[in-house]
């Protein structure tokens, strides 16, 4: 981030007048085609924050390891009230296990006491498209009342996911991905998280506070 500013700096405050000129007439050029102009508006150029090591699960499914250690987008979704607000709200302070899902039965796996233990919300995600499929109760697991739904209004969970229905992303209370599962792995999944979180237990007793460390 500090790189990219410096370079926009530049850019922007250049005091070089062949700089200048070419720059104002590229941002005229930009200024004609507006799904351009949107990505620098909304600064969508910007470096996307990662981590690449930490308190993560990096044993993920093939195709979805980039998921690992990214920022979780915050877009605007329905709560099942129909309330229009950010992600963020939903999700609560702290972990988070979501899934794509249109049906009443997303978390039926979700059996392990760590889950409970760590007050984990289950969010399933429902598609705009399928505002019918809402209605649909929310299906009994031992964290009923921590489980959820929301409405993918706008398709940025969808499409940070690659549209798969088959995988369970946990979230950590930074909102950060922490780990990404087969629906059918979760057993193994649920093993590595009861690792990880002891090597963290272990960490914290020796006075290392920083889940990043």
């Amino acid at each position: 981030m500090i790189l990219f500013s410096s370079f926009l700096g530049r850019v922007i405050m250049t005091t070089q007048r062949p700089t200048a000129l070419v720059r104002d007439l590229c941002f005229r050029i930009i200024d004609r085609l507006p799904p351009v102009r949107k990505i620098l508006t909304e600064m969508r150029i910007k470096p996307q924050p990662r981590y690449k090591d930490g308190f993560l699960l990096k044993n993920a499914v093939r195709g979805m390891r980039k998921l690992v250690g990214a920022f979780f987008p915050q877009p605007y979704v329905l709560t099942q009230e129909g309330k229009r607000v950010l992600l963020d709200e939903a999700l609560g302070n702290g972990f988070a296990l979501i899934r794509l899902y249109e049906g009443a039965d997303a978390f039926s796996g979700i059996k392990h006491p760590l889950w409970e233990r760590l007050q984990v919300r289950l969010i399933t995600v429902k598609s705009s498209l399928h505002k019918e499929h809402a209605a649909v109760a929310v299906e009994e697991t031992p964290l009923g009342h921590l489980h959820s739904y929301v409405i993918d209004s706008e398709q940025g969970i969808s499409i940070f996911l690659g549209h798969r229905r088959d995988l369970y992303v946990l979230v950590r209370p930074d909102r950060y991905v922490m780990g990404v599962s087969l629906v059918w792995n979760i057993s193994v999944f649920e093993e590595e998280l009861q690792n990880a979180l002891s090597k963290l237990q272990i960490l914290h007793n020796l006075g290392y506070n920083n889940i990043n460390t």
